[in-house]
């Protein structure tokens, strides 16, 4: 169940994601439409890891409402496809940590799509995190255009 009133106002003034979604951070975007958005998160570990998040602040999966589980769910379908044509992974996590026990640091819920190739040496666990990939903004972009020309060609 969403949270509502002041509790809710007050998550999302702080909230990151929120914060993409009212325009006032930056970070390229993949896709959007009337209930989620994708884009390319600003950590990298491997090249071509997605974030897919509600456009409304749902804290963690127990808030989404059903018509944003199912957009969020059928979008990292396509997606895991498009990342896969443009990459050529034979691998890719798909990830979610909710609530704090389960290693939550960004209280808005978002699914993690990571390809993983033969020998990253990748390991899941809290904090695996870094921007190993792309070294430059321009290359972040570059990767977003590529997702995005890869969803166009399977509509």
């Amino acid at each position: 169940m969403k949270q509502a009133g002041a509790v809710a106002e007050a998550m999302t003034e702080k909230c990151v994601f929120c914060k993409i979604m009212g325009g006032e951070k930056y970070q390229p975007v993949i896709y959007h439409d009337g209930l989620c958005t994708a884009f390319m998160d600003i950590n990298q570990p491997n090249p071509y890891h997605v974030l897919i998040v509600p456009n409304s602040h749902a804290e963690d999966i127990y808030a989404l409402s059903a018509d944003e589980a199912s957009a969020i769910f059928q979008l990292s379908a396509r997606l895991s496809h498009a990342i896969r044509r443009v990459t050529n992974c034979p691998g890719l996590n798909v990830l979610s940590n909710n609530g704090r026990v389960a290693g939550q640091t960004v209280f808005h819920f978002h699914l993690h799509l990571m390809p993983r190739f033969q020998g990253d040496r990748l390991r899941l666990a809290a904090g695996l995190m870094g921007r190993k990939y792309p070294k430059t903004d321009a290359e972040l972009e570059r990767m977003t255009s590529n997702l995005k020309d890869q969803l166009a060609k399977s509509e």
